[in-house]
């Protein structure tokens, strides 16, 4: 009995190893299997990194003036270096000494004029004055006609007489008005000329002087060397509102478009500052420079000018940013069938199959539609990872 019972023990002892032996390998063996699990990566769908311009701060607008030589010398300068001016502010006037001598020379032939105009009004009053003589001695020589008797053959001949001068005065009386008319015409013709003379002359000396005025308001900057040297500017005229001068490569220009939201960081502080794209050259800057240049070595550079919301020191150097709305996923995390291309997105542990359009572009993947920005995608799926799987994933 003593026997039995020991081998039972050892049975029941061995049986006992036997269980804990197969519950370590069923243990290890399950540790093995779960730790062959894939683990799958993901990314947050972000736009991609802004373009980032170099800009430098300009006067929004700038005019230069330069000397007329046609107009004559600078006389008079009627504000200083440096002066804020508005609108319409006169700045300097010429003289012209050619058009000054002859204006005076056409004010001595004026005089002439006006002699012969006196000469003419005293010829017609002279005129009219003996033709008020004649027109009395014609009234007096028919009181006499009428009066005169006519009873003897001398009164009749004395009648026929008085007739006689009444007819001669009748006839100088018309030649007289014809005198008149002719004086009364060389008045008319002399006013006439007075008048244009007059007119010349005032049309002369307006061109003695010229004034030139300002057609915007801003701070005026005068160049002394521009008053004798016709190839530099004699007055800058610089306006007060800025706006931002940066360059684009032919590679990011059709990035680009006019009312555009920028970001504007001067390079000097930490300061960011909105504004919006006013104007994108259509011709490149360098487009006539370098004739000697190959098209293949070449690369062709755009100004584009950027309104800033806040005015910044002139000259100030700037970097623009300019944000994309563009997301790009890697190749490796995008499936294609025959039918369409996909991805999986990780969204609530599971991976979840999600239909996508794609176009290619220099090698890299753009997304048209299926995805947006704060979505998980996960970047390298396999051949076991299907729709609503729960998987394990690490960023």
């Amino acid at each position: 009995m003593v026997y039995l019972k020991n081998k039972l023990h050892v049975i029941i002892i061995s049986l006992i190893i036997i269980a804990v032996i197969g519950s370590l390998l069923f243990y290890a063996f399950t540790k093995k299997e779960n730790s062959i699990k894939p683990i799958y990566e993901i990314a947050t769908i972000e736009y991609i990194d802004p373009l980032i311009f170099s800009g430098i701060v300009q006067a929004e607008n700038i005019k230069e003036i330069f000397i007329n030589e046609s107009l004559g010398n600078v006389c008079s300068i009627s504000i200083t270096d440096g002066q804020e001016i508005s609108e319409g502010t006169l700045l300097f006037t010429y003289q012209n000494d050619t058009v000054k001598d002859q204006a005076d020379g056409e004010e001595q032939s004026l005089s002439k004029l006006v002699l012969a105009v006196d000469i003419a009004q005293q010829n017609l009053s002279l005129a009219i004055e003996k033709q008020d003589s004649l027109n009395s001695e014609l009234t007096e020589a028919i009181n006499k006609y009428n009066n005169q008797k006519t009873d003897t053959p001398e009164d009749e001949a004395k009648k026929s007489e008085l007739k006689s001068i009444v007819d001669q005065l009748e006839d100088s009386i018309e030649t007289q008005k014809g005198v008149i008319i002719q004086n009364q015409q060389n008045l008319d013709s002399a006013n006439l000329e007075l008048s244009n003379a007059n007119t010349t002359v005032a049309k002369t000396k307006e061109k003695i002087t010229t004034t030139v005025t300002s057609d915007m308001s801003g701070i005026a900057y005068i160049n002394m060397k521009g008053k004798t040297d016709p190839s530099q500017p004699f007055i800058t005229l610089v306006s007060p509102q800025t706006v931002i001068d940066a360059t684009v490569s032919e590679y990011d220009y059709h990035r680009l478009f006019k009312e555009q939201k920028v970001i504007v960081k001067p390079i000097t502080s930490n300061e960011q500052i909105s504004g919006n794209i006013k104007l994108i050259e259509k011709l490149p800057k360098n487009n006539f420079e370098s004739s000697n240049a190959t098209s293949s070595n070449q690369i062709s550079n755009y100004n584009f000018i950027i309104k800033p919301d806040k005015q910044l020191q002139f000259g100030l150097s700037v970097d623009v940013l300019v944000n994309i709305e563009e997301i790009r996923i890697s190749k490796t995390a995008v499936i294609e069938s025959e039918k369409e291309k996909f991805v999986f997105l990780y969204k609530d542990s599971k991976a979840v199959k999600t239909s996508i359009s794609l176009k290619e572009e220099n090698g890299v993947y753009i997304v048209l539609d299926g995805v947006s920005v704060g979505d998980n995608i996960i970047t390298n799926p396999d051949e076991h990872i299907k729709d609503g799987l729960v998987v394990e994933v690490k960023k």
